[in-house]
């Protein structure tokens, strides 16, 4: 188990994780990326809208990951049905 500790809002937070270590460390640099952006952008925001938002930013970039995983895992099928209906005789599929 890989245990991790971050800063966030004045507060250490520890975890433990299955997660290899450098993934473990890559989440909490993504996390401090997030919230330095946050800071960024805003005026001082109480605790609980600063975590909100942060919420809300991540979960934003998981969706558009996500639909962006979805569209081209859907392009590759097509691309591999095509070559496969073109490169077969009569354009049977085996």
């Amino acid at each position: 188990m890989t245990e991790v500790v971050f800063y966030f809002l004045g507060q250490e937070y520890r975890f433990r994780t299955d997660l290899p270590e450098e993934v473990a460390q890559e989440v909490v640099s993504y996390l401090y990326q997030k919230i330095e952006e946050l800071e960024l952008e805003r005026r001082p925001l109480p605790p609980v809208k600063v975590a909100v938002l942060l919420l809300l930013n991540i979960a934003r970039d998981y969706v558009t990951l996500k639909n962006e995983v979805a569209r081209e895992t859907r392009r590759l099928i097509e691309q591999i049905d095509q070559e496969l209906t073109e490169g077969s005789p009569c354009g049977v599929r085996d």
